[in-house]
C-alpha cells in the first residue's frame, strides 16, 4: 500500500491521506470549492436545519465550544475534518446545503447529514435518536439539484442581467473542486449501539455498505445529462477529485465499548473490542479495493483514500506524541456525555464521534 500525503497550507497544515495505490499527490489547495457527503462525522448543520427540535443539542454547550463562531451546529467540540479542509482551501467554513440563514455558499456546500446512512433508508422512525432519512442517495439528489440551481443563476434567460444574486460557485467549477465522502459509520454504529443486529450480523452488511458508497462515488463522477425547459440537452460537469475516507476502529468507540464490553468480550492491547474492529477492517479492505477499481474505471479522475483507521490507531499506539492535545474535559453535559479516561482522555466526543483534535491536528501530524 503506497502512502502519500496531501498537505494544504493556509496558516496551518490540513490533513494527510493514505492512498491504496500509486497516485499523484495533490499539487496545491487552490480548489474553487469543496463538497462533503456522509453522516454526523461530516455534517455541519443539515441535521439541525431539517429537524431543529430533534437535534437542538448541537447548539448547546459543550458542542462547538472550540469553533470560532460558536454555536457551530456540529456534533463535536469544534471543527470537523471537513472544516480543516475548508479553512485551509478557502479559509472559510463549509456550510450545510439546508441552511437557510447566514450561509456563504461561494466556495461549495455540505450535503452530509447527522444519522445519514450509506445504504438507502427504507423505513424511518422519527422517534429514533441517532437517525435521519438523509442517506447517500438523498444527498446525491440534493447535489444533482444543486447543479441545476447553479445553471439557473447563470442562465441569461432565467436570470437576465444577474438580477437574482446568490453567493454560489460557477457550474463549471464543479469538475475542479474537491469532494469528500466519509460514509458507513452510521450503518454500523446504529446497528451495534441499538443492537438492531448482532456483531456477526453487522459484519455481514459490510458489502452492502461499501457498495452504496461505491455507487455514490460513481454517480458524482458521472457526466449527467440535463434538458432545461426550452433549451437543448446539456452535460452537467462531474467531480474529478474525490477523497474517500475509511472507517475508524468501531471497537474503540466509547458508546460501543459501553454496550458491547464486559467480561465476555475480547479486547485488544489498547482496550478496544477486537470483534468490532474486525468490522472496520473488513470495511476498509473492501473499500480500498473498490477505490482501486474505480481508479482504473475512471482514469481521468483522482481518487484519494483517507486512512482514518490508521490515524486513530497511531494515537492509541503513541499517545505521548499527542499529549499536548489530550486533556480531560468531561462533565455531565447533555445526552449523558461519554468520557474516555486514562491515557486517551479527550479522543472521543459524546461517546460517538471524535473531538476537534482527532478531526484535524493529529491528522496533520501523521505524515
Amino acid at each position: 500500500m503506497a502512502r502519500l500525503s496531501l498537505w494544504c497550507l493556509g496558516g496551518l497544515l490540513l490533513c494527510a491521506v493514505h492512498l491504496v495505490a500509486a497516485a499523484d499527490p495533490l499539487p496545491n489547495c487552490s480548489y474553487p470549492a469543496i463538497y462533503g457527503f456522509g453522516d454526523s462525522l461530516t455534517d455541519v448543520g443539515n441535521g439541525i436545519a431539517a429537524f431543529p427540535e430533534k437535534f437542538k443539542h448541537a447548539e448547546i454547550d459543550p458542542y462547538g465550544i472550540q469553533f470560532p463562531m460558536h454555536a457551530a451546529d456540529r456534533y463535536t467540540d469544534g471543527k470537523m475534518f471537513i472544516d480543516f479542509l475548508a479553512f485551509g482551501i478557502r479559509r472559510r467554513p463549509n456550510y450545510a446545503i439546508l441552511r437557510g440563514t447566514a450561509g456563504d455558499f461561494t466556495y461549495g456546500s455540505n450535503f452530509a447529514a447527522y444519522g445519514g446512512s450509506a445504504r438507502p433508508v427504507k423505513v424511518w422512525n422519527t422517534g429514533e435518536k441517532f437517525t435521519s432519512p438523509f442517506s447517500l442517495d438523498v444527498q446525491q439528489q440534493w447535489f444533482q439539484r444543486y447543479k441545476i440551481r447553479l445553471w439557473f443563476y447563470e442562465s441569461p434567460v432565467y436570470n437576465p442581467n444577474g438580477r437574482l444574486v446568490q453567493s454560489l460557485p460557477k457550474l463549471s467549477s464543479v469538475n475542479s473542486s474537491l469532494f469528500t465522502v466519509w460514509a458507513g459509520y452510521q450503518d454500523y454504529f446504529w446497528s451495534l449501539y441499538e443492537k438492531k443486529l448482532t456483531v456477526s450480523q453487522t459484519r455481514k452488511i459490510v458489502p452492502e455498505v461499501v457498495k452504496a458508497i461505491e455507487e455514490h462515488i460513481e454517480k458524482i463522477l458521472a457526466v449527467v445529462e440535463y434538458t432545461p425547459p426550452g433549451f437543448p440537452t446539456m452535460l452537467m460537469p462531474p467531480a474529478t477529485e474525490v477523497l474517500i475516507q475509511n472507517q475508524l476502529p468501531l471497537g474503540c468507540v466509547p458508546a460501543l465499548l459501553t454496550v458491547h464490553g464486559g467480561s465476555h468480550a475480547k479486547y485488544d492491547e489498547y482496550g478496544c473490542l477486537s470483534d468490532l474492529n474486525k468490522i472496520s477492517k473488513a470495511h476498509n479492505k473492501l473499500l480500498g479495493e473498490k477505490v482501486e477499481a474505480l481508479r482504473k474505471k475512471y482514469p481521468a479522475a483522482k481518487l484519494y483514500y483517507g486512512d482514518v483507521y490508521g490515524v486513530y490507531e497511531d494515537i492509541l499506539k503513541k499517545p505521548a506524541d499527542y499529549s499536548e492535545y489530550i486533556h480531560h474535559e468531561c462533565e455531565a453535559w447533555v445526552w449523558g456525555l461519554f468520557c474516555v479516561v486514562g491515557e486517551r482522555e479527550g479522543v472521543a466526543w459524546e461517546g460517538v464521534g471524535g473531538v476537534e483534535f482527532l478531526s484535524g491536528d493529529e491528522i496533520l501530524r501523521d505524515s
